[in-house]
Order: C-alpha cells, then sequence, then structure tokens
C-alpha cells in the first residue's frame, strides 16, 4: 500500500522533528504497520473512514497519536496521513 502524507501531517511532523530527534524512525515504523494493516487504527466515534494510530513511547520519546484516512473499498491501495501530535 502507499502512504501518503497530507500536507498537514507533513507540517505537524516538520515542526515536531526539531524537539524529537527519533521523530523520523518513528514515522517509518508507523508507516510499515500501517501499510501491512491499515485497519490497525481505533475508528473514530464519528464514523467515516477516519482511524487514530497511537505508538508507545520509546528512546526517551514521547507516544504520538497518528490521524489517518483509509477506505480500503474505494481506494485499497493508499493510506492517507492527516496529522501527528504527541500524547499528552
Amino acid at each position: 500500500r502507499q502512504i501518503v502524507e497530507e500536507e498537514s501531517y507533513s507540517h505537524s511532523a516538520e515542526k515536531l522533528a526539531k524537539h524529537h530527534p527519533r521523530l523520523d524512525d518513528i514515522k517509518q515504523d508507523v508507516d510499515w504497520q500501517l501499510a501491512r494493516d491499515p485497519l490497525l487504527g481505533t475508528p473514530l466515534p464519528s464514523g467515516g473512514n477516519t482511524r487514530l494510530f497511537k505508538t508507545d513511547s520509546c528512546g526517551g520519546e514521547p507516544a504520538f497519536r497518528i490521524l489517518y484516512r483509509y477506505d480500503g473499498g474505494a481506494d485499497p491501495e493508499k493510506i492517507y496521513l492527516l496529522d501527528i501530535a504527541p500524547e499528552e
């Protein structure tokens, strides 16, 4: 599956990378996991195709929340990353 970073995700990740040196490693791991199982994340209560994926904290980095959209019916080969933020 193809991982597509929406502008909102790329912008958030760029800002976070200044304070989280291992963010690229975390993003690569998330991409790998979601490409293999795009239904790993929890569906949002609002319905639709948006899901929430949470990482574990590791290597001194906090856990992160990743919002993404996956429509297995209409577009099963693409996963759209919408936003990334540290867990609070």
